[in-house]
């Protein structure tokens, strides 16, 4: 049980420094930036826009003056 602890301890203060810097460090604007980006509810409601906006042309399309020859 002692040599455990003896070689453990070193291995923990070895190990260590490789395990925090794998994280990589960002700011609250990239933060911001990645939440709204991953956002459903964001999505869905651009996407909903998007689509009054196709069915608005196409409700105007009858409005238009038609030229035949």
């Amino acid at each position: 049980m002692f040599k455990l602890k003896r070689f453990a301890l070193p291995a923990i203060v070895l190990l260590l420094p490789f395990l925090s810097a794998a994280q990589a460090v960002i700011d609250l604007n990239e933060v911001i930036r990645i939440g709204l980006e991953n956002n459903y509810d964001l999505k869905i409601s651009r996407n909903e826009q998007q689509i009054s906006d196709n069915n608005l042309t196409l409700g105007n399309a009858g409005f238009l003056p038609s030229v035949g020859l």
